[in-house]
């Protein structure tokens, strides 16, 4: 039966690659495309769909691994992005398994000198009563923002992620091999009825690159990452292209341990049990099926966290709920000390946690980069730096609100006990927080991070039906 299945899925992606190439030349030549061109197309096309249904007709058996394909639901189409930055922005080299390979020119929507200011404005908006609260903005920033459309009324309008959104998209599709590739990996995934995943590969040098927020990108429409709806939404992850492998899979019927980290600093109690109830709420469901445990320091000091990490059983995932932050071109999160805080830089935080499958940053700015004309380059920021020693690290890249923050981390574990992936439970977690916000202003700053080769669904435990969240 797995040979059976094998063959289905080699000759399924020699189909599909065949079908991605023709409907990318039909995209290019439009009215002029030859005809024979046009009758393969509808040929494969049947030929793709009857391959799907026997494949999903195909059952195997699936072992326990550190990564697994899902149980239920089709894989996501990928689509990867190579960014080779130049003077303008960066050559695009797009590829995936319905098209192979296209090239396209991205020219940066803001300047050097508007992108900081584009990305504060994006964290005051991040405030409901900014601004009063939040950001300060001098009058040149002001004047600045009031041009690119980002500053009315006295303050940085609530939907300015719509319009940044806006700007990234049109950016990438103004060349028309950007425009036309991005329309038919698109396409294809809804025609075959799949999830579509955004892989975003950047160079440690790329921080002006990086510190867009892709996750925002707007089409005409809506947010592309939304606009799929249903069971599988679209997904986006970063990668950082160094060569440090994976870490080893967990051996066959070991649990799953997180370590949480919940500094006491600039935390109310009542904030810190309002996220904790949230996370358990899942966690007490997977624990009572083996699949993991966990213990929680907490105050959090570089030493207690060093002593535990020396003495303790070595976690599987990090959780930290706390505070963080981006100043003098470097991250930083917030532990505890004797004054009160102390602001640890990511590469502190790198030295100690390296080697960790997941790490979870419910901290503001966290995934923040905006020291464009720094020498540390995406390193500086928390959660690619910690991307670099880890597996996986989903943070925040800007400042997040506590209501999002909780609610996304409820979501996201609620989907780890579904058995989905973490790039469809940050998804789900996205979508989350847009339907729950009436200004749907945060549901894009959980960024992800991704540390390999292989481009695949990355899986944290078992899939099993018995495993389902509360309702």
């Amino acid at each position: 039966m797995d040979d059976e299945r094998t063959l289905i899925e080699k000759v399924l992606k020699e189909k599909q690659r065949r079908l991605g190439y023709l409907e990318l030349e039909k995209a290019r030549k439009g009215f002029s495309t030859d005809p024979a061109i046009l009758i393969e197309i509808d040929d494969l096309s049947v030929e793709v769909k009857n391959l799907q249904a026997r494949l999903a007709n195909t059952s195997s058996t699936i072992g326990h691994t550190s990564v697994l394909p899902p149980s239920t639901r089709p894989d996501p189409a990928q689509v990867t992005l190579r960014f080779e930055p130049t003077d303008r922005g960066a050559k695009i080299t797009w590829e995936g398994n319905t098209f192979g390979r296209a090239t396209s020119e991205f020219v940066m929507p803001y300047t050097a000198e508007e992108l900081p200011i584009v990305i504060k404005a994006l964290d005051a908006a991040q405030y409901p009563d900014h601004p009063t609260d939040g950001p300060r903005f001098s009058d040149a920033e002001q004047h600045l923002l009031t041009d690119l459309g980002l500053w009315k009324v006295g303050r940085v309008p609530l939907d300015s992620h719509q319009l940044v959104g806006k700007r990234i998209y049109q950016a990438l599709i103004q060349d028309s091999e950007g425009k036309a590739t991005l329309r038919l990996v698109r396409e294809s995934a809804r025609n075959q009825g799949q999830a579509l995943s955004y892989i975003l590969r950047f160079p440690v040098e790329a921080v002006d690159l990086a510190s867009l927020p892709w996750e925002a990108m707007r089409d005409e429409r809506q947010a592309v990452l939304l606009s799929r709806g249903g069971n599988d939404l679209d997904s986006l992850e970063r990668y950082l292209d160094l060569s440090e492998a994976l870490s080893p899979p967990l051996p066959p019927g070991k649990k799953l341990h997180i370590l949480v980290l919940s500094p006491q600093a600039g935390i109310p109690e009542d904030v810190r049990q309002s996220e904790r109830t949230a996370r358990l709420k899942s966690w007490e469901k997977l624990k009572a099926h083996g699949l993991i445990d966990w213990d929680e320091l907490s105050p959090v000091t570089t030493r207690s966290l060093n002593d535990r990490m020396r003495n303790g059983p070595r976690p599987d995932i990090i959780h930290y709920y706390g505070h963080g932050g981006y100043k003098d071109g470097q991250g930083y999160l917030v532990f505890d000390n004797t004054n009160g805080y102390r602001l640890v830089d990511a590469h502190r935080l790198a030295a100690q946690l390296g080697g960790i499958r997941l790490i979870m940053i419910h901290a503001c700015q966290s995934a923040m980069l905006n020291d464009l004309g720094g020498e540390g380059g995406l390193l500086t920021g928390v959660a690619p730096a910690l991307s670099a020693v880890s597996e996986a690290v989903v943070a925040m890249q800007l400042t997040v609100r506590i209501s999002a923050a909780t609610r996304f981390s409820e979501v996201f574990y609620e989907e780890i006990a579904r058995g989905r992936s973490l790039q469809a439970a940050v998804a789900e977690g996205r979508r989350a927080v847009y339907l729950d916000d009436d200004d749907d202003a945060s549901w894009y700053v959980p960024t992800l991070y991704i540390r390999t080769q292989e481009q695949r669904q990355v899986f944290l435990v078992q899939p099993t039906d018995e495993v389902q969240p509360n309702p």
